[in-house]
């Protein structure tokens, strides 16, 4: 088992919500409430050990991120 944890800055997490927010014709009950609402409830993953955890920051590369997953597997 892997857990992959995504992170992004949460201003970018915000923006990238109320982009999403402003797009006509998609649905989505993705809201900032909602994200925080489920960022103060969020279990962390800090007891997972190490080499079942791996983190992906979704500001970067995820092509490289990617890459790197897959030769840890």
């Amino acid at each position: 088992m892997l857990f992959i944890e995504c992170r992004a800055r949460e201003e970018e997490i915000l923006r990238r919500l109320k982009q999403r927010q402003e797009k006509t014709g998609e649905v989505s009950d993705a809201t900032s409430e909602i994200y925080h609402r489920h960022r103060n409830s969020f279990a962390s993953l800090a007891d997972v050990p190490d080499r079942l955890r791996f983190q992906v920051d979704t500001e970067t590369n995820l092509q490289g991120a990617l890459e790197e997953l897959e030769g840890s597997l």
